[in-house]
This record gives structure tokens, sequence and C-alpha cells, in this order.
């Protein structure tokens, strides 16, 4: 096991040394501005690193977000103090390069006739399965960010150190020179046609049980099916998501259906889902043999998690 984790480890510097100079450095100016933002509060000496740090790095010009901050950091050390007015607008600053798709998103009423870039990875599947709703709604895919794309969509399920995909900084930089990209999260492009609830209770009324015998069935506690009647828009988690599947024996194509409402999809990318669906499959719903199964595999198991 300490030979796996020391390869891992070693796998994982090499990755980081392997990156360009500009996107490690990118990545390193990222975290700094993070770890100023840690206390709440900017101090004239972080300002002054800052700027130092800023003043050894600017082959990065050009680079998003080099430019602003350094402006930013120029411009409230011009006279050598650093006021509570001058601090508060550095950490405002510093807020927004690093959470840029909290800052910049903006949700779409439509994607009939609009140009679509995908960045990163989609809590809704496989970004095949994106691309197809996109097209679906009327949309046309962009490999790549491009003057005439319309909307970039990040996907909500990101696993990564750097708050800048080339996608997003590409878009940005486009945005700071008279482009009008559109920046959305995945949650405010990918909405289902019917509620996860209104499908679930579809499901339901089909199978001839109750819900109580549902919940019982899917391991899961009475006030969970009370927070999906009652709370508006309420989505459980993937794995509860399947439990409903497995209790409904349902077939692939109904669990992905009943997933979809809620957002999600099994994709064979993920372990948790490989076991779902090749569970289902073969007709097993015995939901404490499946969740053996995702045990032994160190995946969080079904039912009331």
């Amino acid at each position: 096991r300490e030979i796996n984790l020391l390869k891992s480890t070693i796998r994982q510097h090499l990755d980081i040394v392997s990156l360009s100079m500009i996107t490690f450095s990118t990545q390193l100016l990222n975290g700094i501005l993070k770890g100023m933002l840690i206390d709440d509060e900017i101090t004239e000496s972080e300002c002054l690193s800052l700027q130092t740090w800023l003043y050894n790095n600017n082959f990065l010009t050009g680079h998003y977000p080099f430019d602003k901050i350094i402006t930013a950091v120029e411009k409230v050390l011009e006279d050598g103090v650093l006021t509570k007015e001058e601090a508060d607008y550095m950490k405002a600053v510093i807020d927004e390069l690093t959470n840029p798709v909290e800052t910049l998103n903006q949700e779409m009423n439509s994607l009939k006739g609009k140009h679509v870039c995908l960045s990163g990875n989609f809590t809704f599947g496989e970004k095949s399965a994106v691309e197809k709703y996109i097209i679906d709604q009327g949309g046309i895919v962009d490999p790549n960010v491009q003057k005439t794309t319309d909307i970039l969509v990040v996907g909500d399920n990101q696993n990564t150190n750097s708050s800048y995909g080339a996608k997003l900084k590409k878009a940005i930089e486009y945005n700071e020179k008279g482009g009008a990209i559109r920046i959305s999260k995945e949650r405010d492009i990918i909405k289902p046609a019917r509620s996860f609830g209104e499908v679930l209770f579809d499901f339901i009324d089909k199978s001839g049980m109750t819900d109580a015998e549902v919940y019982k069935k899917a391991q899961m506690p009475r006030q969970m099916m009370s927070k999906i009647k009652c709370v508006p828009n309420y989505i459980p988690s993937k794995q509860n998501i399947c439990a409903f599947a497995i209790a409904l024996r349902l077939t692939v194509d109904e669990t992905n259906e009943l997933l979809a409402s809620a957002g999600y999809v099994l994709s064979r990318s993920f372990a948790f889902d490989r076991v779902i669906e090749d569970s289902i499959s073969r007709g097993n719903y015995d939901i404490f043999d499946i969740d053996i199964k995702l045990y032994e595999l160190g995946i969080s198991w079904l039912g009331t998690k």
C-alpha cells in the first residue's frame, strides 16, 4: 500500500513538473491569491509580496489573470499606503479572480441557434451526452472557444487545482477585448423537462408499490420521501436515486431516465456507475449484495448515504 501511495505521489509530482511554465505559474498565482483570502483580510505586506512576485514573473503578461491583478495591486500601492477601502477593493478583485465561474455565471433561457462550448467534467455524464443535449435543444457545439462562441458551459463536477481552465481563460480574455461570451454553470443550462419528484412518483405508481414500500426497500429514511414531496426542486444524491431505481427494479434505460431528471446519468467512466449498471443488466436488484460490491471497491454505497 505504501509503495502504491509513493507511486501516486511521484506521478502527481511529475504531472506538475510536466506542465508548461505558463500553466504552472498561473496555478501558483491562483494559489497565492487564494492564500491571501484565507483570513478574510488583505494586508499591505501581502500586497507588497504579491507585487514583488508579479514583477519577478512578468512573463505572464497577457495571460489571465496576471494583467488584472497587477493593475489592481499597483493601483492600491501607488501612494505607498494601503487604506481600508483599498484593502476591501483588493479583496473584491481577488475574490472575483479566484472564483471566475461564480462571478461571471449567466443563465441562458434558450440554446436554439447558439454556439456552445463545453469545459470541465459534467455531473450530467460524459461530454458526448451533454453535446447531444445541447444539439437536441437546437444548439451548435463548438469544440473550442472562438470569437463566435455564444456560451461557455462549465461542468459542475470539477476536480482540478486551478480555477482557470484553458477554455475559461480564453473566454475571459475574449470578453476583456470586447467579446460577449456568456459563461454559465452546467446546472443553469441543463434543465430536465420534468422534475425528479414527478418522474420518481410516476415510476412508483407504475410499480404498484406504496411510497412506504419503496423507500423501505431502498433503505431510505421516511424523511427523504417527505423532502422529495414537500421541498420544491429537492434533488437527492446520485447514490440515493440509484437506490430508488434498485428498489423499483428499473431497467438501465429507466434508471437513466430517473437520473436525468435530477441532472445525472450513468457513465462507464465511474466505478460506482459501472456496478449499478452491471447489476441491473444482470437482473440483480439485491441492494445488500450491491452495497457489498461497492464497499469492497471503497465506494459510497446505496441507501442512506
